[in-house]
């Protein structure tokens, strides 16, 4: 069952994190809000997203194949009648009235049985002779049953259906899979995105804060002579700077802040505020971790879904050539009753019978280049797993290697500012005796922001990193519920973890 990308569901993610935040001007001063990890964000975005719905419909849509396939082992009913008017070989006029009817099935071993009926009147306008009734009235009652000894047998048409809808099912669970890890991977992307932002304007404010308690000093001094105009240039102009990151910064972060709040749902002035749950690096050695991430792959999934595909289509295609042999059998009644010129009349008799019947193929070719094609399908397909088990491995050590060294960078950075930090206060302190110029206390400040922003955007990598490859494992919908899907809510989305 070809289950449509859906990629193109998840495009206005990227828009929505654009959004020009205008209305920000005219928005009232938003109470404090919570913190929010990504594990949260995530959850109200499930809950909200809309173009999940496609795939949790799709995976329905795939489970009703079952019911049609096992609506094949039903009893299947017919019936006739009409009346005529005829001539008999005899050239006399006939007028005939019949009617029939039938109840059939096919059972699970592939063998079927049927049901028959039939009553035929007859009214001869020149009988053939006055010993024969009429009018006559001919029954038959008949059971048939039909058994395949070689093309059918087991009813394989019908386990491979029964397969075939199974498959379809797996594959849009696949899809569905997909559609989520991508969606989880764009917001991931868009809240460290965000988080990143509010940790540059906190860097940024708390520089404010030490340049302002230096301005105020240097305005004391000033007021006293004992400070030069340069020391009151040099402050000001750090601080307009620190102001100007500042206005920009918060601009980004009003856009960022208005794309979360849409993909969550929530009023687009709703305040933001993060919280440090951060994923944990994940025990395990490598292959294990590896394994996780293989059990969890949509595109794994795909690929076993498609392999048994290929293995279906060999079976079918064995079947197809096979020589059919069917063993038939049946059981019944006739009867006829009427009146003619020497009384009554009823006959009746008991038939039955057995019979094979044979059909060959003589042409075979076409069979064995479809069991060619499907064998080679097979290969291909266990190539393409092999060669996805070993980009999964890749990338799992890929990871495990990057967070063993982002952890180091985040330690050496947090030795760094605190070596930064405590060269900062000394030079404070020596500035305020008169003993260095102001330059060389900003210059120092400068270096301690740019130690503490390099820290936490390193941690933001961290984090980053640690949520790839919980998304590669499957781990980050351990901490979220999926909605569920029901008959009455169509709107809704298929639970269970992808």
């Amino acid at each position: 069952m070809p289950v449509t990308s859906s990629r193109s569901h998840l495009v206005p993610i990227a828009r929505i994190a654009r959004l020009a935040p205008l209305a920000l001007l005219l928005a009232p001063a938003p109470a404090p809000a919570a913190d929010l990890s990504l594990p949260q964000v995530l959850q109200a975005v499930v809950d909200h997203y809309p173009s999940l719905r496609s795939a949790a419909l799709q995976v329905e849509k795939a489970r009703e194949n079952t019911a049609q396939v096992e609506a094949r082992l039903g009893w299947q009913l017919a019936a006739q009648g009409g009346v005529a008017k005829d001539t008999s070989f005899i050239g006399g006029g006939v007028k005939r009235i019949d009617t029939g009817a039938s109840m059939a099935r096919m059972l699970e071993s592939g063998d079927s049985l049927a049901f028959t009926g039939s009553i035929r009147r007859e009214d001869a306008d020149t009988p053939l002779s006055p010993a024969l009734p009429n009018p006559v009235t001919s029954t038959d009652l008949e059971v048939n049953y039909r058994k395949p000894l070689d093309k059918g047998a087991g009813f394989a048409d019908y386990q491979l259906a029964l397969s075939q809808a199974e498959i379809s099912v797996l594959l849009a669970q696949a899809e569905q899979s997909q559609l989520y890890d991508q969606l989880a991977a764009q917001v991931a992307d868009i809240f460290l995105a965000a988080v990143a932002t509010r940790g540059r304007i906190d860097n940024v404010k708390k520089s404010l804060q030490f340049t302002q308690r230096l301005q105020q000093f240097i305005r004391g001094r000033l007021s006293l002579g004992i400070a030069e105009d340069k020391d009151s240039l040099q402050i000001t102009a750090q601080f307009d700077s620190q102001q100007a990151q500042l206005k920009a910064l918060e601009l980004a972060w009003a856009q960022q802040k208005i794309g979360l709040n849409r993909l969550m749902g929530r009023d687009w002035d709703a305040e933001l505020s993060f919280g440090d749950a951060d994923p944990q690096v994940p025990a395990g050695d490598l292959q294990q971790l590896a394994g996780e991430a293989k059990q969890h792959s949509a595109t794994m999934q795909r690929l076993q879904a498609q392999l048994r595909l290929a293995d279906d289509a060999i079976s079918r295609q064995l079947e197809a050539r096979k020589d059919q042999l069917d063993l038939v059998s049946f059981f019944g009644n006739r009867s006829n009753l009427g009146d003619s010129a020497s009384g009554n009349a009823d006959n009746s008799e008991w038939i039955g019978g057995v019979r094979l019947e044979y059909k060959h193929g003589v042409e075979q070719k076409g069979f064995d280049a479809a069991i060619r094609q499907a064998h080679l399908e097979r290969d291909i397909n266990l190539q393409n797993q092999r060669q996805l088990i070993e980009d999964l491995t890749y990338d799992v050590a890929s990871l495990l290697a990057e967070i063993k060294a982002a952890q180091a960078s985040v330690e050496a950075y947090a030795v760094a500012s605190a070596s930064q930090r405590a060269q900062l206060k000394e030079a404070d302190e020596r500035y305020r005796k008169g003993r260095i110029d102001v330059d060389r206390v900003i210059q120092f400040e400068t270096q301690l922001a740019a130690g503490e922003l390099a820290q936490a955007l390193q941690h933001i990598e961290l984090q980053r990193r640690l949520y790839k490859l919980a998304l590669l494992r499957g781990e980050v919908w351990r901490e979220v519920t999926l909605p569920t899907f029901t008959e009455s809510n169509s709107g809704s989305t298929a639970g269970g973890a992808p």
